[in-house]
């Protein structure tokens, strides 16, 4: 008898151990109105064609379609596959820092080898890079804006915005304003999407060089003007010609701001009195590089616009004695968390500054005035000017100055988590329910009330119907509290 309870109790268990780990497809994995696996957390089975390989980890795909493909992170399963090999996979289902993914891997089973890999998706440079597509194969014909834009990237942009090329696998030089054919598995990281070539051959193919997609010719870099190492500060090109890529982010009474990447020495002030683009244009700028009282700027002779509605480059985030930098000329940048410290604008031409802790920033009203109080906390977005030997920040809009509300980390609802940020359909909130049940509630930045519901640790907010804009989502558990801006787009 004993002996019969011992099998059944061991059926009861190998049943438990199975139901635990479903085999799903990749699909199942990936799709997700949120951006977060519906798996997450789990350990499941899957299978698919390995795709690419680095050195720890490889890509697995099961079709030529959108949310095929994922990532699997493991230096022992790593060793176990090649590219072309049909596998099935055991392993938990993660979100890391963005990029769903499989590790800590249990199984894995190579059922056959040299098996013909997954056609590319051939895509623009902006759909690309997006939720449906990551670790899926993918193919982008484009325009090389700029060949080196840090940490071995290098962008690419068919008009209908960048997208980079990273060197995880391989590292490439490209040639700036040439036309290429890439192909390779879509990854993210560090809040960017990206193309991660796995030959230099294959996977980079150069078409053509000169011209197109609304080039002017012969073109450098933003980068290239701006990194300097003279004290000085000056242009390494100061007082000649050049021709530039970047998205318009802010104007002002007399020009605008480009930039081409969210990265310091990517952004740049161009004075215009011809022009007038929009905030979120691409565009073609030719013109001389000059130094305006120490003010790396460039004097356009003509604007070539590409495309218009584009997203701006995210903001950089820096402190407040951080911002006091060459390397963020011109660059659109965001305080947070810090302190008015003076609020005299009328008796300071307009200017009221910023302290974090680390040091002060000055806040200038070149295109939005604000009238700040004394010791509140603000978040502050614009580019970074220079002027009367001051760095200052210029808020573009009422949307780049907002009081700031979630105080001392103590304070603060724990393991809070939005996502995606930027938004489009849904919000998915997460946080550590321990304080019990919490309020959340999203505002406008008038401080109207948009929407409001109670979660004990995670909620999934319907914001498809509100205006497309920027939001303050406050989340409040007993004492605990916290505020985040959100973006719909």
């Amino acid at each position: 008898m004993k002996k019969f309870y011992a099998i059944v109790l061991s059926c009861l268990l190998l049943a438990s151990m199975a139901s635990a780990q479903a085999t799903v497809t990749i699909r199942q994995i990936q799709y997700a109105t949120n951006g977060i696996s519906p798996y997450l957390g789990d350990t499941v089975t899957t299978s698919g064609i390995v795709t690419a390989h680095d050195v720890t980890s490889f890509w697995i795909q099961d079709s030529s379609k959108a949310w095929n493909g994922l990532y699997v992170y493991s230096t022992s399963a790593g060793g176990q596959v090649s590219v072309g090999d049909r596998i099935t996979i055991t392993g938990q289902i993660d979100e890391f820092n963005g990029l769903t993914e499989m590790k800590n891997v249990t199984n894995v089973n190579v059922v056959s080898s040299g098996n013909a890999l997954p056609a590319p998706l051939l895509l623009t440079t902006t759909v690309s890079g997006s939720e449906p597509y990551e670790s899926v194969l993918v193919r982008v014909k484009a325009t090389c804006t700029n060949p080196s834009s840090g940490f071995g990237q290098w962008v690419l942009n068919d008009g209908s915005g960048p997208v980079f090329v990273d060197d995880l696998i391989i590292a490439y030089t490209p040639t700036l304003n040439c036309k290429y054919t890439v192909t390779g598995p879509m990854y993210y990281s560090f809040s960017e999407w990206k193309i991660q070539i796995r030959d230099t051959t294959a996977d980079v193919v150069k078409d053509s060089c000169g011209g197109g997609s609304g080039n002017p010719g012969d073109t450098t870099t933003i980068y290239k003007i701006q990194y300097t190492t003279a004290t000085s500060g000056d242009s390494p090109l100061k007082d000649q010609n050049v021709t530039v890529w970047g998205t318009v982010t802010c104007l002002d009474g007399g020009g605008y701001w480009i930039q081409d990447s969210s990265k310091a020495w990517n952004g740049i002030y161009v004075f215009d009195g011809n022009n007038t683009p929009s905030p979120g244009d691409n565009v073609w700028v030719k013109g001389k590089a000059v130094e305006f009282f120490n003010y790396t700027e460039i004097n356009a002779t003509s604007l070539n616009t590409v495309s218009s509605g584009n997203p701006l480059p995210a903001p950089v985030s820096v402190s407040t004695a951080a911002a006091n930098q060459e390397m963020f000329e011109g660059v659109r940048i965001q305080v947070t968390n810090a302190t008015c410290t003076n609020d005299q604008v009328a008796s300071n031409f307009g200017q009221w500054e910023l302290n974090d802790g680390t040091g002060a920033i000055l806040i200038d009203d070149l295109m939005f005035a604000y009238t700040p109080t004394a010791g509140l906390k603000y978040t502050v977005t614009g580019p970074l000017l220079y002027s009367f030997s001051e760095w200052k920040i210029e808020p573009c809009g009422a949307a780049d100055v907002e009081v700031f509300v979630g105080i001392d980390d103590d304070q603060r609802v724990a393991g809070l988590n939005i996502f995606p940020n930027p938004a489009q359909n849904q919000l998915q909130v997460s946080f550590d329910g321990s304080n019990g049940v919490a309020q959340v509630t999203l505002f406008n930045l008038v401080g109207q009330q948009m929407m409001q519901t109670h979660a004990a640790n995670q909620t999934t907010l319907d914001v498809s119907a509100l205006p497309r804009g920027m939001y303050m989502l406050q989340v409040t558990a007993g004492e605990k509290s916290s505020t985040q801006r959100i973006v719909l787009r």
